[in-house]
């Protein structure tokens, strides 16, 4: 029974080969959708655009033949910046014509469009900021502590002059980080802008996370500010209550010392409700989140 399921698997392989050979012996029709794409000569000129993404031919041949191309290496429409700049023009059948993978065999029936116009332009280079493009998700109860910091900060961008003349940064390519808990040190890319070149493919990437608490300062002495001279300010009570939320290592650190709540003479004077509302300039990813009392009565004495 194996040996007879064997037999039929054979003569049924053998029929498909033969019917594909004597089918692929016809002449066919075949469509090609060619990327158009820029050669890089590295001299002093560029393209900095061109009218079509890719061109369309029509080919006809032996399926052999049109099965070989679909089947086999990407092939590209190229573009070559040459030595001189401006607005220049190629005719989209002429290049196929002189193609190497388009054998004598095969008939060029169809060329869409016929020509590709492009723009040639002196290299330049100039040096941008690069900005992170980061979508941070934190885990609940963290946050990020310190700036995001981008190493190196800068990147040198070679390219065409009228496009690095728009070009003041660059970003990192677009991500997404998730369930973030700890410190990060990672190496992301860059979004190179199209028809340039850039120094480096990537950067580091660091800021520092950490677990988000509150803490209370208690006792905090309230300074009075640009009093005049033979003017008094004073303030009751005189101390008051701060809760700050930030992150646990920070916080840890921080003293009541480094609080320096205030008023100012000014206040006093411009006031109508018979108190004065403290002010306290905390640390970039630090939040106040209470003074109290948050009012504070007054007097201004006179000499």
């Amino acid at each position: 029974m194996r040996r007879k399921l064997l037999t039929i698997a054979f003569t049924s392989l053998f029929s498909f080969a033969l019917w594909g050979s004597v089918s692929l012996s016809d002449e066919y029709y075949a469509t090609f959708h060619i990327p158009v794409r820029v050669i890089d000569q590295g001299g002093r000129y560029s393209i900095s655009g061109y009218s079509n993404e890719e061109v369309t031919i029509l080919l006809k041949g032996v399926g052999w033949q049109l099965a070989g191309l679909s089947l086999g290496p990407q092939q590209f429409f190229d573009l070559v910046p040459g030595s001189e700049a401006g607005k220049k023009k190629i005719n989209v059948r002429k290049q196929f014509e002189q193609t190497s993978w388009i054998t004598s065999n095969l008939q060029l029936k169809e060329v869409q469009p016929e020509a590709v116009e492009y723009i040639v332009e002196k290299m330049s280079e100039k040096r941008v900021d690069i900005v992170a493009d980061i979508d941070l998700q934190f885990r609940p109860g963290y946050g990020r502590v310190t700036p995001i910091t981008v190493i190196p900060d800068s990147v040198l961008v070679t390219g065409p002059e009228s496009i690095l003349a728009s070009l003041d940064f660059i970003t990192t390519e677009s991500s997404v980080v998730g369930d973030i808990y700890r410190p990060v040190s990672a190496r992301i890319g860059l979004d190179v802008p199209e028809h340039t070149k850039i120094q480096n493919n990537d950067v580091l990437i660091t800021f520092d996370v950490q677990k988000i608490v509150d803490k209370e300062f208690s006792d905090i002495k309230v300074e009075t500010r640009n009093v005049p001279v033979l003017r008094e300010l004073e303030l009751y009570p005189t101390q008051v209550r701060i809760v700050l939320r930030g992150g646990i290592n920070t916080l840890g650190r921080m003293t009541g010392s480094e609080l320096n709540p205030y008023v100012t003479f000014s206040q006093a004077l411009n006031d109508t409700t018979g108190l004065l509302h403290p002010v306290l300039e905390v640390p970039e990813y630090i939040t106040l989140l209470e003074i109290k009392p948050n009012g504070l009565e007054y007097i201004i004495k006179k000499f």
